[in-house]
């Protein structure tokens, strides 16, 4: 028997677990809904800069911005 699953739905859960997974590292968030997480955290406008061998991101001014900077340095 094969199972097709939606790829809307898939996609959904992935993000849904990514949040999850992000909020856990986050402390006092751990508990967060995943549409608050996605308010406090992800939404927010950039201005991105794209030159010959890097990539500028200038985030806009937000709340919570350093406690992402904070946990994603590692990234960078």
């Amino acid at each position: 028997m094969v199972i097709k699953v939606d790829f809307d739905l898939t996609m959904s859960i992935l993000t849904h677990n990514i949040y999850r997974l992000f909020a856990l590292e986050m402390e006092r968030y751990e508990n967060m809904l995943v549409q608050s997480i996605y308010e406090k955290f992800i939404k927010n406008a950039a201005d991105i800069e794209i030159d010959h061998d890097t990539v500028h991101v200038t985030l806009k001014k937000k709340r919570n911005l350093p406690l992402v900077l904070e946990k994603t340095d590692h990234l960078i």
